[in-house]
């Protein structure tokens, strides 16, 4: 999906609708290690249901709106595409979101998976 970022701002969100849910997982990779989550519970957790990568690329929940993973990994990996300030400041930003959605899940009583 990466030649889709050629094309300015809409190859950016395009790019980003498509690995949304896996950009939001890979922000929340550092909360799941903390919490000791193991892999299986991980996918459980972002898709739903024990789903492989490969299936879960194809499957229309890992795509839907209400995702809260795909939600978030949209704006991190669309902010992280604009240019010039994308990949100076919005790393460090997303970070930090992704911290306080770690302080979200633990506030509602942890991941739903376990």
């Amino acid at each position: 999906t990466l030649p889709i970022q050629i094309v300015p701002l809409l190859g950016g969100a395009v790019y980003s609708a498509i690995n949304a849910t896996f950009t939001g997982w890979d922000y929340m990779d550092r909360y799941f290690d903390a919490i000791s989550l193991p892999p299986k519970l991980q996918r459980v957790e972002v898709f739903g249901e024990d789903r492989s990568d490969c299936l879960a690329l194809l499957h229309p929940a890992t795509y839907d709106s209400d995702n809260d993973y795909a939600r978030f990994g949209f704006m991190c990996g669309f902010m992280e595409s604009l240019p010039i300030v994308g990949w100076v400041l919005f790393p460090v930003t997303n970070a930090v979101a992704a911290a306080l959605f770690a302080c979200d899940i633990e506030k509602s009583g942890g991941p739903v998976a376990l």
